[in-house]
């Protein structure tokens, strides 16, 4: 039996290393065999690569795996790829058309781990942040407009451009399904100029997927939940001791617990396994009282401590921007340029912790710090001892 599935290849970013128009790049491409392989490095378990000459070029797109169960025939295929065409390019993403014949393959069925979803704080209910409960209504005025076709430009422009700015922020299972039906009702809609605004929806999906916005938003998210948490425990409405954050914590499914000490991850890990909106609240209220509790006890260990000399402000604020968004073996590797450079008296991973939290596990970071040169990581040590070192000679010529 014929199995042929049409599926939009999307995240195209091997165009920017042959300085080429995105446009013209995917016309090149049209026509192409290209291999689809099962990614197990991603953080995304159904992740499947679209590759060319080896390459990865770009990915099938989320909603295509979950609707036409792309990731279970993959996942029947010998070595978990198989062979798909560039047909054309899409008209509404930047993204291609692409074919994909599954005749005789079994698709492999997958029991997922059960996400506990009777879990919870005692302490007290777990309340959406402001964004969050903004993002809903905003869905719900949009969905109903488009429903009852009430909608046109005026009363759908407003919220367009409200759900644009928030769109980054929606982890729950319940946004990505209400952004997939938005989606689909705005190309049905019979007003036109309504219509096109389907468009900038398509491209929000570039937006939420970078790397660098997503570390923002669960930061943006994090902080939030932590000011309502003090707002609770300041009007003594509630009381958080450690032994109960513990508890909550071994009550977690046993990849969570594992995968929440890693902010740098942590929050893929969270928007990829799409939780409905009352087990994401519980789960992040948990790691955010896991950090301050920890703070709380640490404060006065920090690594500012081990700033050598003055200008301890500026040279925190360095650090801070010289370690963020890389990963744990990095973030070791540049705190021994920082030692070695005489900035640091020594940089101890629990004061990092401390002092930035969940960075990463600490033998990944003893590798990077002690064994940088074995990890391939001379040449990123020279060039942050540089760094480093210019930066001491500004601070010089400003104390003259």
């Amino acid at each position: 039996m014929t199995k042929t599935i049409s599926f939009s290849t999307v995240g195209l970013k091997f165009h920017k290393d042959q300085n080429v128009n995105i446009d013209d790049y995917i016309s090149s491409l049209i026509g192409k065999t290209v291999i689809l392989q099962h990614d197990t490095d991603n953080i995304d378990s159904h992740a499947i690569a679209v590759t060319l000459d080896g390459k990865i070029i770009g990915y099938v797109r989320r909603n295509d795996i979950d609707e036409n169960n792309i990731y279970g025939y993959i996942m029947g295929c010998y070595h978990h790829s198989h062979v798909a065409k560039f047909v054309a390019a899409s008209s509404m993403y930047k993204s291609i058309i692409t074919e994909v014949n599954f005749s005789d393959i079994t698709p492999m069925t997958e029991k997922e781990e059960p996400i506990e979803f009777y879990w919870g704080i005692d302490a007290f209910k777990p309340e959406p942040i402001e964004e969050w409960r903004e993002l809903k209504r905003v869905m719900n005025s949009m969905l109903t407009l488009l429903h009852l076709k009430a909608c046109n430009v005026s009363n759908m422009r407003p919220l367009i451009d409200i759900f644009k700015n928030l769109a980054v922020l929606g982890y729950s299972r319940e946004f990505y399904d209400d952004r997939q039906e938005l989606y689909r009702m705005l190309g049905d809609c019979a007003d036109k100029d309504v219509a096109k605004m389907q468009i900038e929806v398509a491209s929000i999906s570039t937006t939420i997927c970078d790397n660098g916005n997503r570390i923002k938003s669960y930061r943006n998210i994090c902080h939030e939940i932590e000011k309502i948490i003090k707002h609770n425990l300041e009007s003594g409405s509630v009381n958080i001791f450690r032994k109960d954050v513990e508890i909550m914590i071994n009550k977690m499914p046993k990849d969570f617990r594992v995968n929440m000490n890693y902010e740098m991850t942590f929050h893929n890990f969270l928007y990829y396994k799409k939780l409905p909106r009352n087990i994401l609240l519980n789960y992040l209220y948990v790691i955010v009282l896991n950090g301050m509790i920890n703070k709380d006890q640490s404060n006065h260990d920090s690594i500012r401590n081990y700033i050598v000399g003055p200008y301890k402000d500026e040279w925190m604020a360095h650090i801070r921007d010289s370690i963020d968004g890389n990963n744990i073996t990095i973030i070791g590797c540049t705190m021994r340029a920082y030692v070695n450079c005489g900035v640091l008296s020594y940089a101890p991973y629990r004061q990092m912790v401390n002092t930035f939290g969940n960075i990463g596990n600490d033998d990944s970071y003893h590798k990077g710090f002690n064994k940088y040169e074995d990890k391939n990581l001379k040449a990123y040590y020279d060039y942050m001892c540089n760094i480093i070192e210019s930066r001491k000679k500004n601070h010089m010529l400003l104390k003259k």
